[in-house]
This record gives C-alpha cells, structure tokens and sequence, in this order.
C-alpha cells in the first residue's frame, strides 16, 4: 500500500490487490522474517479513507499508451474482484478494517489467503538478508539447520491450519522460498562459511544490494505486501508470477552508530552451514508439516561467473566452467551434489522449482553487456540446457526488473524474453513463470510498477509485459501479461 491515506487506491490492501488483479497479475512473492512472525504488528492500519467510486478504479487501469490507447473502453465491463472484503460496518473505518492485528504471523496468513481467493498464486519468501541488527535472530538460522527447519515446520504447521488449507483452496498455490539470495549472505553450497550480513557497507551508508527493508526493521510484510509487490503473469500453462519482496533503498542517513555497535558485538557474525544442508533440512520439516505446499530454492556461490550474473542464479553444473573457475582463482561452489541428494528425494524433488534472479546491464554489478549473445550465455550456464538443475525443475524468476530508462535495458529485456520464450539458443524448458522487481515505486534500482503518485501505472512498463500481436517480433515473444482490457467483453 502506498504511504497517503486519502484514497483507497493506494491505502486500502483489498483495493491495491484488486488493481494488481486488473493488470494481469496473479502471483504474489511476500518477503519475511521469523524473529518478528510472533509479535504483535507495530501498528493498526485500519483508517478512514475516502473508497474509490468503480469510475475511478477504471481510469485508473486504462492503458493510454499506443497501441492500446485505440480501445473502446467505455464500451468494456470492468470486472469485479473474486473475492472483494466484506463490506464495514457503519462507523467502522472504510480501509483495512479487515486486516487481524494479533501478530504478524495472524497478517501474513491473512494475506496469504485474500491473494489466493483473488486467483493469485502465493509465494512466502524467507528473506534473511536485511541488514540491520533486528535481522540477527533470522540469521542465526543460517547457523543451525535444525533450528531453521523448526522454523519452517512451524510456518507449514501454520498453514497446515488455515481453513484454505483444509478446504483445498490455497493448495497447489502456495510457495515457500526455503532461502533468498544465499551468495548474498556468503552462503556456499557445500561448505561451511562465516559471513556478516553486509553490516560494514550498511555503516557507510552504502546501498546493500536486494536486501533493505521498505518498511521500518521488523514491521509486517504482509500488510504492506500489496505495495512493494512486483507481478507477474499467466504462463502456459502453469502459474503466474509476481514478487512483493521488499525494495532497496538507499541507506544516507540510517543510525550508523546502532549499526557499529551491532558489529562490534558480533551481532551480524554467523557460522553458516553448507546450503545444501540448509535446503534439504528446511524442505524436510516443510513436507512433512504440510504436504502439498510447493518449494523454491535459489543457488549460490557462483556468481563470479562471466558476463556477470545476479544473486540466487548459480546452478551451474557444467565441469568445463567449474574448471575456469578454478584457473581463474574465481570462487566456485559446486551444486552437484546437492542436486543428486534432493532428486533423490522424490517427496521435495516432485514439488520443487529453481528461482532464480535475472538483472540487466543498469544493475551495479552487471558492468559487461549483459544482452544478445552474452546474456544467453549465463542464462544458459547458470539455470538452462547447460545445468542439470534446470534439465529436471521447472524454473520461476523470481526476481527481475528495470527502471527501463536505457537503450541496454530495453534490449536486456528483449533479450531474455527471447530466451524464456526458447526462440533464442540455451533455454532447457520454457520458463514456467516469473516475477517483476517490484510493485511499490520506491527501489532504487529498478523502480517499481506504478508511478511515484503510488496511482498511476508504469504503462510503459505494462506494455512491455503485455502479449501483442507485435511481441513476437519486437519483443523477444512477450512476457505473457494479460491486462483485464485484453480479456473481457463489452458492456451493454
């Protein structure tokens, strides 16, 4: 939700992901921690708020850029959200009276199963990488895989419980994203590692890379996931994706001395166990605790690799870029093993798919040209024909995006359409779905999909997403997107 509180257009939950809905989005990625699940939320976000009129909703999501600015749209329904809130009782505030206030873990479920009863698939995405010191307990985790699948079992147990569980309507819906970004905490996949979370870089004030909060340290993910939620669409013929992970900032300004103190007392400090420990012990309890909830896993360590490839990508099993990687001094870890022990499970292999991160050549890191012939390169290596990884999962992206503002990127874009479409050398299967970074306007790095108004859509970035008659030739194949003006009828 956006930060004004005059309109329900951006103030009220049910109302944001009923636009989100019109887009032609349907799968949402709500970034998490466990330290604060069990608190209460920092704050009630009912309020009075002034309900936009289904006029004003529609001229909200009315495309004006060509070539959907020919539609009739007057002569078009606009349709009706699946499953809108029940309706406040007189006096009660207009916005999110519905949302619980007894925990956090009360808000995510909540969210959770309002996405899905609005068609959305769900992912919940354990994002231990924040660096601020209230990320100490969760990186702790990264130390003890027993504790860190306690965990998981515990949030499965608490799905395993919700009426949409036991009534059937969220399974086959609901992701769990065992670990976000693990190269970025340090995490390798076959050895133990000590790493600190980015605190020194955090200290300065530099800008740490896919992981700061939108919100303040410890607040709900859920109840603000509408706003930093970035979107996907319907892929053939699986899921579609989206992504409500939290965006990058900036960090001028942060309390620099709280930061140095949580160094100095080893706060960010973690022995961290193998990766593949991590994951096999996490899916474990998830299965266990509530079958049918579906797992992603991210790689690690590899993302030396050249031309430069994004956090949670590396897959990599090819010997001949292993052995580069070795005479290059590169650091390299190994996902071989770790892929023979869990497709030997057939209980996690048989619900699992890669999630890997995609960014173009704007990206801090991505300094080479990260388009044509080179990006399918380390698309290719990294998660397609070239890794075994991706020869047996399906793969979900769960992370890309742009501002869109550079000729690079627009071509990036392209690019890997043309790639995820098999109509460009190197893809193993079709990419079954994918997520855009990130609703909410305020990354840095990317931007969001609605303008800094929190109102407006980022058209041109819709129109970028959007099947068209033109996407075959100009676009690489599209990105599937199927806003509500593309799907319904005429009114009258």
């Amino acid at each position: 939700m956006g930060p004004g509180r005059g309109s329900s257009l951006t103030g009220d939950f049910a109302t944001v992901v009923y636009r989100q809905q019109l887009l032609g989005f349907n799968l949402v990625r709500l970034p998490f921690r466990f330290g604060p699940l069990r608190s209460s939320p920092r704050s009630t976000l009912a309020h009075s708020c002034a309900l936009a009129t289904r006029a004003e909703l529609k001229a909200h999501v009315e495309n004006p850029l060509p070539p959907f600015d020919a539609i009739n749209y007057a002569s078009l329904r606009l349709p009706s959200p699946r499953a809108p809130p029940p309706k406040p009782h007189p006096g009660w505030p207009a916005c999110n009276w519905y949302l619980p206030d007894g925990s956090v873990l009360d808000r995510l479920m909540w969210a959770a199963q309002y996405y899905a009863a609005n068609g959305f698939y769900v992912i919940l995405d354990w994002h231990p990488a924040t660096p601020d010191a209230e990320a100490a307990e969760d990186s702790a985790l990264l130390a003890d895989a027993d504790a860190l699948a306690g965990e998981w079992a515990w949030l499965a147990s608490s799905v395993a419980s919700l009426p949409a569980w036991r009534d059937g309507r969220l399974k086959g819906r609901l992701f769990f994203e065992l670990v976000n970004e693990p190269d970025r905490l340090g995490v390798a996949w076959n050895d133990a590692t000590v790493g600190r979370l980015n605190a020194t870089a955090l200290a300065a004030g530099v800008p740490t890379p896919r992981a700061s909060p939108l919100a303040a340290p410890g607040a709900n993910a859920s109840a603000a996931a509408a706003a930093r939620a970035g979107f996907g669409a319907r892929v053939r013929p699986a899921v579609a994706a989206a992504s409500a992970t939290p965006s990058r900032r900036r960090l001028a300004g942060r309390d620099s001395s709280a930061t140095a103190a949580a160094i100095a007392s080893g706060a960010f400090n973690v022995t961290q166990r193998p990766l593949g420990e991590l994951l096999l012990a996490a899916g474990t309890a998830v299965v266990a605790a509530a079958p049918g909830v579906l797992l992603i896993v991210q790689g690690t360590n590899q993302s030396h690799y050249t031309p430069p490839m994004a956090w949670g990508s590396a897959f990599i099993t090819d010997p001949a870029v292993a052995a580069d990687h070795a005479a290059q001094g590169r650091p390299y870890s190994d996902a071989a093993p770790f892929l023979e022990a869990w497709a030997a499970r057939p209980e996690l292999a048989s619900v699992t798919a890669l999630g890997p991160h995609v960014y173009g050549p704007s990206m801090a890191w991505s300094l080479a040209d990260n388009t044509g012939a080179q990006a399918w390169k380390t698309l290719t290596a990294t998660f397609g024909s070239g890794s075994a990884w991706a020869r047996r999962f399906p793969v979900i992206i769960t992370e890309f995006g742009s501002h869109l503002d550079t000729p690079g990127d627009a071509a990036w874009l392209r690019d890997f359409a043309a790639w995820a479409n098999r109509r460009a050398p190197g893809a193993a299967r079709p990419v079954a779905a994918w997520c855009w970074w990130q609703w909410a306007p305020t990354a840095w790095d990317t931007g969001g999909l609605v303008e800094d108004d929190w109102v407006t859509p980022r058209w041109d970035k819709i129109g970028n997403l959007t099947t068209t008659a033109a996407a075959g030739d100009e676009g690489g194949g599209g990105w599937w997107l199927r806003p509500w003006y593309l799907r319904v009828g005429r009114s009258g």
